[in-house]
């Protein structure tokens, strides 16, 4: 989306969008979630390359709060699929210009799930952006924090070893947390 202030208020409007299926082989949401925030960085360079507009400021909005994270970190504590386009989002785009929202308010939503073409339309939230983004930033539901709270966290088991000279004993113990 691009934004423009008219006088007090702000007018937001649609620049460009791409979308994706996911693969036929079977990648998790957030393999899914980081290869949508790639293509982002990649529309944010292809944007601000060719048009003559210029931006005072370009603001990236996920839905994934473990994106918004691996974005923050150094590349180099990943795994290759992860670690390689972290680091190519990081050498595209600042990390502090990504924020978090949550996924009801994210219009990207719109065309990744079946959608009627009448909530296309050119008044719809997914031609005008959504009714937060003609509001001033600081009144923005977005977050730039990467506190994940968890639910419930996962039982973990110690495993002690006995050894004496004839036989080895394996005593699990389960830790609850």
């Amino acid at each position: 989306y691009v934004r423009w202030k008219t006088g007090k208020d702000y007018e937001t409007r649609l620049l460009f969008s791409k979308n994706r299926i996911a693969p036929t082989k079977q990648l998790s949401i957030p393999r899914l979630e980081l290869c949508a925030a790639i293509l982002a960085a990649r529309m944010r360079q292809k944007i601000i390359q060719e048009m003559d507009w210029e931006f005072v400021k370009v603001i990236h909005i996920t839905d994934s709060m473990i994106v918004r994270a691996q974005i923050q970190k150094e590349s180099y504590g990943f795994g290759t699929f992860v670690a390689t386009r972290v680091a190519e989002i990081q050498s595209i785009t600042d990390p502090t210009d990504w924020y978090w929202i949550q996924g009801d308010l994210n219009p990207a939503d719109l065309v990744a799930r079946p959608t009627q073409p009448d909530i296309l339309d050119e008044n719809s939230v997914w031609q005008r952006g959504p009714e937060f983004m003609r509001e001033s930033i600081d009144c923005w539901p977005t977050r730039q924090d990467s506190t994940i709270e968890s639910k419930q966290l996962p039982d973990v088991v110690s495993v002690t070893l006995c050894i004496d000279k004839r036989n080895v004993k394996i005593a699990p113990t389960l830790i609850d947390i």
